[in-house]
């Protein structure tokens, strides 16, 4: 019996004990050969209070994606009034900029944009993220 309990031990511990990548890939979008890769925002929502990385589902209500040069933003609540805004780090250029009443998911292509560290704003009525990402 104390066998058994070593098999299914070893067994379980070699199952659940698998390397996490250290991107989240969005799952449900891995069509065509292309991968999603998440990018993690910080910041405040009505659900939160500090500038840290948002994990919960319950305090993210807004996820955000990258797959080569375009970007997803899928929202997971109903925010009012957001803009977003991409902005080059080392140049301070405002790359993209638009106002939403209330999008669901918003999609941003960085094509025409080099290489380079840029920012990502998203506020809207009670929620103020930004996440830093490279091209």
């Amino acid at each position: 019996m104390a066998k058994l309990f070593f098999f299914l031990f070893i067994i379980s511990t070699a199952l659940y004990s698998q390397p996490v990548a250290a991107e989240e890939v969005l799952k449900d979008d891995v069509t065509n050969g292309l991968v999603w890769y998440s990018i993690p925002l910080r910041g405040h929502s009505s659900n939160s209070s500090d500038d840290t990385i948002l994990r919960s589902p319950i305090q993210t209500p807004v996820k955000a994606f990258m797959c080569e040069k375009t970007m997803r933003l899928d929202f997971s609540s109903s925010i009012k009034d957001v803009i977003i805004t991409v902005v080059n780090a080392s140049t301070g250029e405002v790359v993209y900029s638009e106002n939403f009443a209330t999008p669901e998911v918003v999609f941003i292509n960085l094509d025409a944009e080099e290489a380079g560290d840029y920012r990502l704003d998203v506020t809207g009525d009670t929620t103020a993220l930004w996440a830093e990402f490279s091209l």
